[in-house]
């Protein structure tokens, strides 16, 4: 179980970093950008936890990790866009909050189940894997 837990955070780290935006002018904020980046934030975890239940050996467990640090990556670039739009306005950050909270409430089983699953292989012995999901 402590797995799933150091997995979870492991993915969803920097994403929820990012509902956190750095205070500036609330005027330069754009919500209409701020909803598209949580939408293709939500897409990345989407691409994570897919790359995961691919997973049935060694060599797809590393393959995996590359295709997890690219993605996370990635997450970090979308990210600095969030933060870059600066402080949006309290029922726009809401909406954000929301939005991103029902989107990862919809892949946890999935994320559980695929959790378990490594879990019990022991990570199909790749060291790879298991760096790419404690990397932050």
């Amino acid at each position: 179980m402590k797995k799933i837990a150091i997995l979870a955070a492991a993915l969803f780290c920097s994403p929820l970093a990012m509902a956190q935006a750095p205070v500036v002018d609330a005027a330069v904020a754009k919500p209409a950008q701020a909803m598209e980046i949580v939408d293709t934030m939500l897409g990345k975890m989407e691409e994570i936890v897919t790359a995961l239940e691919a997973v049935n050996d060694t060599a797809s467990a590393d393959a995996a990790a590359a295709k997890i640090t690219q993605i996370k990556a990635e997450i970090d670039a979308i990210s600095a866009e969030m933060e870059a739009l600066g402080e949006l306005p309290p029922d726009v950050q809401e909406a954000l909050e929301s939005k991103l909270m029902e989107g990862l409430i919809a892949i946890a089983p999935r994320l559980e189940e695929v959790g378990n699953k490594l879990s019990s292989q022991n990570f199909y012995n790749s060291t790879a894997l298991i760096q790419a999901l404690n990397q932050e």
